[in-house]
Order: C-alpha cells, then structure tokens, then sequence
C-alpha cells in the first residue's frame, strides 16, 4: 500500500489542520496507535475521508501525537499533498 504521511507530533485538541492535495484521495487524521493499525491493515479510526482536490480542514479530537495520511485509496497514479497545522 502506497500513501504519504505527516508527522504532526503531539499536539492537542481542537486543533485545526489544514491539508492540500491535487486530486481527489483519502485524506485522514489518525493518532499514533491508529496509524499503526492502519500501517498494518487493519481496522482503525479516524477523522477525515474521501476528498475533492484543494483544501481541507481537520480538527483533532484529543490531545495525542497526531499524523496525517493521504491515499489514493487503492487507485493508480500519484497525489501530492501538503499539510500545516493552523494557529
């Protein structure tokens, strides 16, 4: 499985984090245990989903180390992206 991801670091709740991709993908912020599950194929929770190209807003939950996984969600080619936490 292919997918690119940002490692946002611990960070707290209700924080709002801005991702960019240029076309359509999965975009989901996940914890660190979740990343995990998902790095192993298995089932995980998340917050986010299936994106349009051009911006997105996402907003944690909880306090924890939080990273960001954009995937093309098993379709060919190639999305860039980029991610930034908001003030």
């Amino acid at each position: 499985m292919k997918f690119l991801y940002y490692d946002l670091g611990y960070i707290g709740s209700n924080r709002k984090v801005e991702v960019n991709i240029d076309k359509t993908a999965n975009v989901i912020l996940v914890d660190a245990n979740n990343f995990s599950k998902y790095k192993r194929g298995h089932s995980f929770q998340y917050i986010g989903g299936n994106m349009q190209p051009g911006s997105c807003t996402l907003v944690t939950n909880m306090s924890a180390h939080w990273y960001v996984v954009v995937d093309l969600g098993g379709r060919s080619g190639e999305v860039h992206a980029s991610c930034r936490i908001l003030d």
